[in-house]
């Protein structure tokens, strides 16, 4: 996946409501529950950084959580090292946007399922665009090998004839739209709901008929075009969550952020693509 170099986009889009840091710790304490023994020595904060992309300071901070839980002991000198497992049922799942996944170096990839022209009005009424078909592309997508989202995305005809033809296994369609078709993709609106699964999603997720499901909806502006693009994603209950940074600073970059709990029938800004 490569990297946004859109000025214009990285200065107009959304601000990413999941602190970096809790992305890291959560990466970490998966690796704790199955590759480390208590006792082993954990990589270096600069290895960390380096593995990751992120600062030093994000990697302090994903340290201090994992510390205040007794996960692992930190001694000056001497390096980080593991003091006991985590909880597996917390580290099993997923947080943050997906366009970090791939650059946090996680285990995911996704498969084209169908794409084709659908009606607009009634499979993207939010749109609005005026046309009255608008360009499908369904994708699943798994993590670890397993079923994690549903990803639907609705797009001008144009623009999704020429995105079907990249590579969808590992780029997010978001990315594409910004580094290949060079057109600046804003978030506009986004929302989150909770739905039970059906039996289509039941298949494809491998969960039970009735299971929990986290419904993301993503609406995003062209550039200045009149022209939208909506992402709809069907997220596994168990297998992910969603934090939303509070703090003003998080949009500064500042690493140190709230993540908070969901509370019925309250509105989050996410950013799945």
């Amino acid at each position: 996946m490569t990297a946004k170099n859109n000025p214009q986009s990285a200065s107009a889009s959304f601000f990413n409501p999941f602190p970096k840091y809790l992305q890291v710790r959560h990466i970490l304490a998966r690796r704790m529950g199955s590759e480390y023994q208590p006792g082993d020595r954990l990589p270096t904060e600069q290895a960390l950084c380096e593995e990751f992309g992120v600062s030093r300071e994000t990697v302090r901070e994903a340290l201090r959580g994992l510390e205040h839980e007794g996960i692992i002991e930190r001694h000056r000198a001497k390096g980080t090292f593991l003091k006991k497992r985590p909880d597996t049922s917390i580290s099993k799942r997923l947080t943050g946007m997906v366009e970090d996944f791939t650059t946090l170096h996680l285990d995911t990839r996704a498969k084209v399922l169908d794409s084709m022209a659908v009606s607009a009005e009634r499979e993207a009424p939010m749109l609005q665009t005026g046309e009255s078909e608008v360009y499908k592309i369904t994708r699943l997508r798994y993590f670890e090998g397993q079923p994690l989202a549903v990803h639907h995305a609705f797009l001008p005809i144009g623009i999704g004839e020429k995105i079907i033809e990249f590579d969808l296994e590992n780029a997010p369609i978001s990315e594409i739209i910004e580094n290949e078709l060079h057109i600046a993709c804003v978030d506009e609106r986004q929302f989150i709901e909770a739905i039970i699964a059906d039996t289509e999603f039941a298949q494809l997720l491998d969960i039970p008929v009735g299971a929990p499901v986290l419904l993301v909806t993503r609406l995003c502006r062209l550039g200045q075009r009149p022209a939208s693009v909506l992402f709809k994603s069907y997220f596994r209950a168990d297998r992910y969550y969603y934090t939303l940074n509070l703090t003003t600073t998080a949009k500064r970059g500042d690493s140190r952020a709230a993540d908070v709990k969901a509370a019925p029938g309250r509105q989050a800004r996410m950013g799945p693509g």
